[in-house]
């Protein structure tokens, strides 16, 4: 996708103060990275980082049960809504990533 935008708006290789516009122009011609470069999306990394929040997310919804006890309903109620945001978030998330792997195959 990354070379078809090239190929529409005309890539432009342009150094600034000497700094290349993209690692491509840095690395040897026919290189090929084990590992996705900074720039490249990445289904396996983003999988670790939703897997992540997840355990974080977790890990907040049993501290906020601890607390929960020794605070007021209202502050309360407020946790439990920002909770249930970010849930819609990570559920989000796991539809992407369930999608993003579907595409992979």
């Amino acid at each position: 996708m990354q070379d078809n935008t090239r190929k529409a708006l005309g890539a432009n290789n342009a150094t600034v103060n000497g700094i290349p516009k993209n690692i491509e122009d840095v690395l040897p011609k026919g290189f090929v990275p084990q590992t996705p470069l900074p720039d490249t999306p990445s289904v396996t990394l983003f999988e670790e980082s939703l897997r992540a929040r997840l355990e974080a997310f977790s890990l907040d919804a049993q501290a906020a049960l601890e607390h929960s006890i020794q605070t007021d309903l209202a502050t309360l109620q407020e946790q439990l809504e920002l909770q249930q945001i970010q849930l819609r978030y990570l559920l989000n998330e796991i539809h992407l990533l369930h999608w993003l792997q579907e595409m992979k195959r």
